[in-house]
């Protein structure tokens, strides 16, 4: 009888995860513009403002892209989640996204925004370097 509850509850637990969940693929969107502020003040959070275009409503879940360079270099980009599997309207969204940053270092930080590619391919970013008081 034991046997027969555990199998009638993996067969539930089974059935239960259908193939309906939609589907998702991740892409890095470019920055249209970043707004950071002319310094850090050490050990305590200062924002950067993100503003960048979502080129459709199957976007979602946007988020900010890092990668690291050392302890204060950061190459920055937004991460999507784009839906496979809805119609897409094609109404771009211009949006804004806060990032904190906590400078925990008393040496510059240096931000490249990536703005997306030229006509070549070739990745084309924005830098700032951002004193900490």
């Amino acid at each position: 009888m034991r046997k027969l509850i555990l199998l009638l509850v993996f067969i539930i637990f089974i059935s239960s995860c259908s193939g309906d969940d939609p589907s998702y693929q991740a892409e890095v969107l470019p920055v249209n513009e970043a707004i950071v502020p002319s310094s850090f003040t050490f050990n305590r959070v200062d924002t950067i403002t993100v503003r960048y275009t979502l080129p459709s409503n199957c976007y979602e879940l946007p988020t900010a892209y890092y990668r690291h360079n050392g302890l204060t270099s950061r190459v920055v980009a937004v991460k999507a989640l784009k839906n496979l599997d809805i119609r897409c309207s094609q109404l771009p969204s211009e949006m804004e996204l806060k990032i904190p940053v906590l400078a925990l270092y008393r040496e510059d930080y240096y931000f490249s925004f990536w703005m997306g590619e030229d006509s070549r391919g070739n990745d084309l970013f924005q830098d700032f370097s951002v004193p900490v008081n």
